[in-house]
């Protein structure tokens, strides 16, 4: 059955790619801090649309629309997960590179998540400047590994967990986001 899709609020302004760039540039080199603009612009523009897409039954126009729900919602908090860890993976790795976590310059920029997220360890607890969200990185590594359908089949993660979990995951998100943009930030404190 066909639906036809709205959103709550249709008005929505996207932050600059230029003044998300410079929110970046204090760690990250241009390149890199110009593709986390990008990310972060995408994933502030996906939660709008996240949380506002809303529907009715194409033969039934006059209806009151739903919100998007069921295993589609769930594969867009997933999708929101995936946009999270990419600019946590691309900033982690610039802070990292920034204070000589590495063995080698340039080394953890080739690191998966998982990986940086151990080079930002101090023996078994997570270093200071991410102790605040450790427990929120985690929360993201633990549902950005259900892209991989083997390990969320493994684990047993089905969409309606996702769902119950689904306010706790997005604030997860966008904590570590901002918690990693304001290390970053071109106007911050230098390690």
């Amino acid at each position: 059955m066909a639906r036809v899709f709205s959103l709550v609020e249709p008005r929505f302004e996207i932050p600059s790619i230029g003044h998300l760039e410079l929110e970046w540039a204090g760690a990250a080199h241009e390149a890199l801090a110009r593709q986390i603009g990008f990310q972060d612009q995408f994933r502030c523009l996906y939660r709008h649309v996240l949380l506002g897409l809303q529907s009715v039954p194409e033969e039934n126009p006059t209806w009151q629309p739903r919100s998007l729900d069921l295993s589609a919602r769930a594969g867009a908090v997933k999708t929101y997960v995936l946009l999270a860890v990419s600019i946590a993976e691309g900033a982690l790795a610039a802070l990292g590179e920034e204070r000589h976590l590495g063995r080698r310059p340039g080394e953890l920029y080739q690191k998966t998540f998982g990986q940086l997220l151990e080079v930002w360890k101090d023996g078994d607890n997570p270093r200071d400047e991410v102790a605040e969200i450790w427990e929120d990185l985690l929360t993201l590594r633990r549902y950005r590994n259900v892209v991989h359908l083997n390990r969320a089949a493994e684990d047993n993660i089905t969409w309606q967990q996702i769902l119950e979990n689904e306010a706790p995951i997005l604030d997860s998100a966008d904590r570590v986001v901002d918690h990693l943009r304001n290390l970053s930030h071109i106007f911050r404190d230098a390690p």
